[in-house]
């Protein structure tokens, strides 16, 4: 009976050993084809390709699509001294402006209407102390 043990036991470690050794080769094998995988495709990476083909006459169609906003490298606001209406505008969106060029022009008429009525509060003040400043007369003083 011992022998029997004994022997079955001697199998038993057979097989073990047997599995083992399969499991470390199919380990091994799975190593070295994941070490194939990453390593060994990037080979080509440094090489340069050409691929050949023959010419043909046609239109040649080129197409950029893209979203954002573009913005001015320069950008300069114009803030005018006096509000008004504009009848002329020299400049359209996007032109270049170089200095001295006339960009508006704002309707005056408001402006010279309260330049004339200045000019008129003007010499009536002036009258008016042009009068102060006479000597008073005989009916003044009356």
């Amino acid at each position: 009976m011992f022998s029997k043990l004994s022997q079955l036991g001697g199998v038993l470690l057979k097989l073990a050993l047997k599995r083992k050794f399969i499991s470390a080769i199919v380990l091994i094998l799975l190593a070295a084809g994941v070490y194939s995988v990453f390593f060994g495709l990037n080979k080509n990476e440094g090489e340069t390709r050409y691929v050949a083909a023959t010419v043909e006459k046609g239109a040649l169609v080129v197409s950029v699509s893209a979203s954002g906003q573009v913005l001015s490298s320069e950008e300069v606001d114009v803030k005018p001294k006096v509000s008004g209406d504009l009848y002329f505008v020299g400049v359209k969106n996007g032109d270049e402006a170089k200095a001295g060029k006339l960009l508006f022009k704002i309707d005056e008429s408001d402006f010279s209407r309260a330049v004339q009525e200045a000019e008129i509060n003007l010499e009536s003040a002036r009258l008016e102390l042009a009068e102060i400043l006479e000597p008073p007369d005989e009916l003044d003083l009356l």
